[in-house]
């Protein structure tokens, strides 16, 4: 019982982060309006900074 809720809080703060790192590049390309800068700073692909 304690496994199945520690399991259910570490997918929770998952996907809270990844939530977290999209807004945080959706952020970035709207702020800067530049594809390439938001890729050198973050360090992602074009595929994932084009919205």
């Amino acid at each position: 019982m304690a496994s199945v809720k520690a399991e259910q809080a570490h997918s929770k703060s998952v996907t809270t982060l990844v939530r977290l790192r999209r807004d945080r590049i959706l952020n970035e390309v709207f702020a800067t309006g530049d594809a390439l800068k938001v890729m050198r700073l973050l360090g992602i692909t074009a595929q994932t900074a084009m919205p």
